[in-house]
């Protein structure tokens, strides 16, 4: 399948530094670009009109896997690779606090991704793959894959997509047209 291809220009230049860990997720919402920090939980922003890079909020000493938006809101997926810390916050556009959304009941070590698709939002855990409605409804297992982690989700066209971390499968979720 053919995308197209756009060509920003430009010549591509460090637009941030910080040395003591890498960022793991990007995401956009409303006019700020979010990233998401792998060891120490930090999440960083900053606004569309440029000025400084700030730390939003620091979930102190968890990894920030993922990053999404959805409805009204942001979403963060953590943990730290110990069964019980996989959780994910939100906040809404409106600036507020930062809040726990779910900890999937202490079973997940972390939720590795998160994506919007049609009206729920999916979350990649330890192997399964997490749904809640568009409503705020509770989360529910929507698959097991048998793989140990699902670190990559993402919606395109009528399909949901997930790649497992473990045995390298591509996971697909759509119509049965769409699946040929």
């Amino acid at each position: 399948c053919a995308l197209p291809i756009y060509n920003a220009g430009g010549a591509w230049n460090e637009e941030y530094f910080t040395p003591d860990s890498g960022f793991s997720c990007v995401t956009t919402f409303g006019s700020c670009i979010y990233f998401g920090k792998w060891r120490n939980g930090e999440i960083y922003k900053r606004d569309n009109a440029g000025g400084a890079w700030n730390e939003e909020y620091s979930l102190g000493g968890t990894d920030v896997y993922s990053l999404t938006t959805f409805g009204s809101c942001i979403y963060v997926g953590i943990g730290s690779n110990v069964i019980g810390d996989g959780k994910i916050y939100k906040r809404d556009n409106a600036g507020g606090a930062w809040n726990e959304e779910y900890n999937f009941d202490n079973r997940e070590s972390a939720i590795r991704s998160l994506v919007a698709f049609g009206s729920c939002l999916y979350a990649g855990a330890d192997g399964k793959i997490y749904k809640r409605d568009n409503a705020g409804g509770a989360w529910n297992e929507d698959y097991d894959t048998g793989d140990i982690r699902i670190p990559a989700l993402a919606a395109f066209g009528s399909c949901l997509y997930a790649g497992s971390g473990g045995y390298g499968v591509i996971f697909k979720k759509g119509k049965e047209e769409d699946r040929k």
